[in-house]
C-alpha cells in the first residue's frame, strides 16, 4: 500500500513521516522555488497472526505486509487553483491513499500560511 503524506508547509508532515518510518529526515525545511520533493520509505507491518500461521504451516517464505510512506513536500495553500505540476500529479496518482496533516499549533518561528491556526482567535 502506498500512502502519501500531504499538508501545508511546516504542518508536521516530515515529523509524522519520521515517526512512522523510524527515519531521521531533517524537519522544518521548505522546498525552494516552488519545487516539490518526495521522500519514500517502506515499513514492514509486524503481525503476530502471520507469525503464528507461519509457525503452524511452515511455508518456505513468510511475507509481512508492507506500507510505502511518501513525504510529499512542496504543496502550498491555493496550489490546486493554479494547477499542479506534471511531476507532482504523477506522484499523487501513484498513491493508494493520503494522510492529510492539519496544523493545529502556534509557533512564532514557523508562521502559519494563513497567519494563524484559528483566524477567529485573537491571542
Amino acid at each position: 500500500m502506498k500512502l502519501g503524506i500531504i499538508g501545508l508547509p511546516q504542518s508536521g508532515k516530515t515529523t509524522l513521516f519520521n515517526a512512522l518510518t523510524g527515519g531521521s529526515k531533517p524537519v522544518g525545511q521548505v522546498a525552494a522555488g516552488g519545487r516539490f520533493e518526495v521522500t519514500q520509505a517502506v515499513v514492514t507491518v509486524p503481525d503476530e497472526r502471520v507469525d503464528k500461521l507461519s509457525a503452524m504451516y511452515k511455508p518456505k517464505k513468510t511475507i509481512h505486509t508492507q506500507v510505502n510512506y511518501a513525504d510529499i513536500a512542496g504543496l502550498e495553500e491555493g496550489a490546486g487553483k493554479s494547477g499542479f505540476s506534471g511531476p507532482l500529479l504523477n506522484q499523487l496518482a501513484l498513491m493508494d491513499g493520503f494522510i492529510h496533516v492539519v496544523r493545529a499549533f502556534e509557533n512564532a518561528s514557523a508562521p502559519h500560511a494563513a497567519g494563524s491556526v484559528n483566524a477567529a482567535r485573537t491571542t
